[in-house]
């Protein structure tokens, strides 16, 4: 905050340059390596060691993974003993189910450090431990691949990008996946992954789970560890390769086609066409790709990838600590209740209600298209026509006469008057002006 101050004093609501920016992230930067330091020198502490202590490969390799094991928690290093830290790092394995591959992980980049030597200082250990903070955002997105594996198996005929409810309890009431599967369907409605058009029928989203809040981690104060949002790569390639904030629907497609997550079938479907073209249509014949419908497109085209984008303020995502202190709910289900709800919903599928209907896909994902536009920031003014442009316009030229000659009327029209005038002046003039 006292960053922030500073930036908004200087910066006077003017906004960041690039030169700004780079500036603060490089502060950023440096408070997170400032922070991770301190994290470390807090478990030596903990541990009963010294600074000025020299270990073994074994000894350091227990060192980083209680260190990361607590990164990974969110653990306050200063407060726990030494029995706590080693008893979390037992555990690890049931509240990170991805945490064998993390020790892999943790071993290779370790293994960069420490070649030929047998004794390794605090100064080894500190710098393990800056490349790991740097880079375990992007092991745990690739972990995530997986996720979206598993929830692709579980999507059912005709669910392109959606899962069942129930079938995601009864996937995790089985303990045979690296992912939990157990988020409260209270929790999961306020993030943004329930589709509930058909109340009697709750699906979750694949694309919106990947990237929810709750396969987040919080390590710092700074960030958080998410899945990689597979959109932004398409999103990206949109911009690098259009070099402007709209287009039009052939120039899209064209760029689309030839990306690495391909999508050339579902963008041959005639809704799909229909869609975008409308949406075209909307902004009078470009399409803005950081608006609410291109995003909704996207999603239809990459319903695996691409999040479903719900009206602004209609969700709330919060990290799963923030959630349970502010709506004093649990994020989570119990195995009782995972278990009631599958029993009460196989019940709801044998005695449908009256009136019930299953809403049908519009294309692509099973999700339901939404005519609301929300755009990320206006687009810019058409640009100028060039002077052969405006001279072969018939529009332009019409309009030009007629305001040449209104121009001329009026020219005519102040010049009887001021005659009038001078006239009216010459016969009755103020007495006072003679004496």
């Amino acid at each position: 905050m006292f960053v922030q101050g500073l930036f908004e004093k200087r910066l006077a609501g003017r906004g960041f340059d690039i030169h700004e920016m780079s500036v603060l992230v490089a502060v950023v930067e440096d408070s997170i390596h400032q922070e991770s330091q301190k994290r470390l020198k807090d478990t030596y502490k903990a541990l009963g060691l010294g600074l000025n202590m020299s270990f073994d490969k074994q000894q350091l390799e227990l060192i980083i993974e209680v260190y990361m094991s607590g990164f990974v928690m969110d653990t306050n290093m200063s407060n726990a003993s030494a029995n706590y830290l080693y008893d979390q790092h037992g555990s690890m394995l049931m509240y990170y189910p991805t945490w064998t591959k993390a020790q892999e992980f943790f071993r290779t980049v370790t293994s960069k450090h420490i070649a030929g030597d047998q004794h390794f200082s605090f100064a080894v250990t500190a710098a393990i431990v800056s490349e790991l903070v740097d880079t375990f955002g992007t092991f745990h997105g690739s972990q995530c691949q997986g996720l979206k594996t598993q929830l692709q198996d579980l999507e059912g005929k005709g669910n392109t990008g959606c899962v069942n409810l129930p079938t995601f309890y009864e996937k995790g009431l089985k303990f045979d996946s690296r992912w939990l599967f157990i988020e409260s369907p209270e929790f999961l409605r306020q993030s943004g992954v329930l589709d509930e058009t058909d109340v009697k029928n709750p699906q979750l989203l694949t694309a919106n789970y990947i990237n929810g809040p709750s396969n987040c981690l919080q390590p710092t104060g700074y960030y958080m560890v998410c899945c990689h949002n597979q959109c932004d790569d398409i999103l990206g390639n949109l911009e690098k390769v259009l070099a402007q904030p709209s287009a039009t629907p052939a120039e899209i497609t064209s760029v689309l086609k030839t990306s690495s997550l391909r999508a050339a079938s579902r963008l041959l479907e005639p809704t799909l066409r229909r869609r975008l073209q409308e949406v075209a249509d909307h902004h009078g014949g470009r399409v803005p790709i950081h608006g609410r419908l291109f995003a909704q497109w996207l999603h239809h085209v990459y319903p695996h990838e691409c999040p479903y984008p719900h009206v602004s303020g209609s969700k709330h995502p919060q990290w799963v600590l923030d959630f349970e202190k502010e709506t004093g709910l649990s994020s989570q289900f119990s195995d009782e209740e995972m278990q009631s709800f599958i029993q009460n919903a196989s019940k709801m599928e044998t005695f449908p209600a009256k009136g019930n209907k299953t809403v049908i896909a519009d294309a692509g994902s099973c999700a339901p298209w939404q005519d609301e536009e929300e755009l990320f920031a206006p687009l810019p003014l058409p640009r100028s026509l060039s002077h052969l442009e405006l001279e072969n316009d018939p529009h332009l030229s019409n309009m030009a006469s007629g305001i040449a000659f209104l121009a001329a009327a009026s020219t005519f029209f102040v010049a009887m008057i001021r005659t009038c005038k001078s006239i009216t002046k010459v016969t009755h003039q103020p007495k006072m002006l003679h004496i």
